[in-house]
Formats: structure tokens, sequence, C-alpha cells
């Protein structure tokens, strides 16, 4: 055990358990299943997470101040992802007209 001020434990699970629940939500969501080594590991937190109940994984939403600023910390990330593979994909097709 690690002594830690309350706003310091928000932080970090915010971080790290919100974080993983949510991803494993997603997964869920998208009925990912076992299929290569590497995305083994990914299933592997999609089943960890969802044997949970869905009240604790709104309670960490809910009671944590910093989960919302993590969940648009993390649609944020998605977008700036999906913004760089359109772009790649809007240069090829450009070349390609070219």
């Amino acid at each position: 055990m690690l002594e830690m001020s309350c706003e310091v434990h928000d932080r970090l699970a915010a971080q790290s358990q919100f974080v993983t629940h949510t991803i494993g939500r997603m997964l869920l969501i998208q009925k990912a299943r076992r299929t290569r080594k590497g995305f083994e590991k990914l299933v592997q937190v999609k089943e960890n997470t969802v044997n949970d109940s869905f009240d604790l994984y709104s309670g960490l939403f809910i009671h944590n101040r910093f989960a919302k600023q993590q969940m648009e910390s993390l649609e944020s990330a998605l977008m700036r992802v999906k913004e760089s593979l359109e772009a790649r994909m809007n240069k090829q097709v450009r070349h390609k007209c070219d």
C-alpha cells in the first residue's frame, strides 16, 4: 500500500481503472473475440472488466471527478487518430488521381 491523498488516488484510478473498464466495455459492444496473439491481450481486458458490475463502472464515472476528463481524453485521442488516418487516406486518393 502507498499513502497518498484522495486527489492523487482519484487521478490514478481514473487514469488506470476507469480507462481500462471503458476500453473493456467498448470491446464488449464490438463483440471482440480472441483471434490473434496480439489482440488476445485486449480481449483479456474486456473479459476482466465486464465481469465487474455496470454499477461499479458507472460509480467510477459518477463519483470520481477525474473520470469525465479521462473519457474526454479518450474521445479526443480517438478523433485525432481517426483524423490522421483519414488525412493519410485522402492524400493517397489524391496521389492516385494525379
